[in-house]
Parts: C-alpha cells; structure tokens; sequence
C-alpha cells in the first residue's frame, strides 16, 4: 500500500513532535508521570507539580489527561498552560506501556482514512467475522516492548462482549497497512526510559 506524500508529511510531523517531547523528558522532565484511578478528585489537587494548594480558575473546573476512561492525572490551571494535555498522555504511556487513543486513531485515519472505527471487522473466536467498535470507555491500547505486539480493546455495538485484538489482526482484516502502522507506534512509543523504573 503506498502512502500519498501528503500522508507521509502527517505521519512524519507526528513522529517529529513526538521525538521532541520524548527529549524533554529525558533532559528536563525526568519526574515519572505515573497514572492513577480518577474516583477521587479535587479541584486544589494536582497531579504534575504535585501541589495541595492549586490555584483554582473562575469555572472551578478540574483538567484531566486521561489513558482511558478514569485512569490518569489531574492538572491545576499553571500545568494545562505549560504542556499540552497530550504531552502528559505520552509521559503516562512511556511510564505505563500503553500507547494514546488519540495517536494511535489519528495514526489509523491518516493511513487508511476510509475505516470507520466505530464500525470495523473484528474475527470473533470461532472464526466468525463481525463488525464491532473501539472501547475507549474502559479498555487501553497496550504496547508489548519486549515481543514487539500492540493490541487494543473493541466490542459489540450493543457493548454485551469485549476483547482486545492484534493490531496486526485488525490491519490484515479491514486493509490497512500494518507495516507502516507498526512503524510509526514503534518509532514514537518504543524508545528506551532512562527516567523510569521498569514496569513489568
């Protein structure tokens, strides 16, 4: 499958912005970002500077950076304005061996633009083809560093069955071309963390 030049120019800004923040963290920004459970927040709270005492915006609103649904971190108002909500995504994921919805569907929409991701074929076990969505609400996409494998959480449309899949799986089965797919998840999440302790 052959990408267009503008498809190329997409991926590649991607991996650049990337590669520039993965610098920053391992130069500047060596504090772990580890992710936790969102049941219980505060608006004072914040998870970056790690402060009790945050100043608190007019709206009294709490800014979270989530991996998936209620997993992640809370931001006071002097974070969200220093990074991107992403950047802080990214730093959980290094830490978490999990990779962003947001990079990993914006991946799959430049590289084939024409899959629905609310509607694709997923190989159920007894070999049975059906279309099924991503569960963004309560599932992740993980990232196997050691064996080289990404796989991500789907389900029905009417949410009764989940399970997660092979991206390799997926690729193969709605036409999309897993080798390059691979290779921009790899280039961007695959990278050694000097500036964390090893999560098995």
């Amino acid at each position: 499958m052959t990408l267009s030049p503008q498809m190329n120019s997409q991926l590649e800004d991607i991996v650049s912005k990337y590669t520039d923040w993965y610098d920053q963290i391992c130069t500047t920004d060596t504090t772990p970002l580890q992710p936790r459970q969102m049941g219980c927040i505060s608006i004072y709270r914040c998870d970056i500077c790690d402060s009790n005492k945050c100043e608190v915006n007019a709206e009294r609103t709490c800014f979270l950076a989530q991996i998936s649904h209620n997993h992640g971190v809370q931001m006071c108002m002097h974070c969200v304005e220093k990074k991107d909500r992403e950047y802080y995504i990214y730093k959980m994921c290094l830490y978490s061996n999990n990779i962003s919805w947001g990079v990993f569907t914006n991946i799959i929409n430049i590289i084939a633009p024409e899959v629905h991701l609310e509607n694709f074929k997923v190989r159920r076990s007894n070999g049975d083809i059906e279309l099924w969505k991503l569960n963004r609400y309560n599932g992740e996409v993980f990232f196997n560093k050691n064996i080289g494998e990404i796989k991500f959480s789907v389900i029905t449309h009417d949410s009764n069955i989940g399970k997660c899949i092979l991206l390799q799986d997926f690729c193969e089965l709605n036409n999309v071309d897993f080798k390059t797919c691979f290779r921009i998840l790899n280039e961007i999440y695959n990278k050694p963390n000097p500036c964390y302790k090893k999560i098995d």
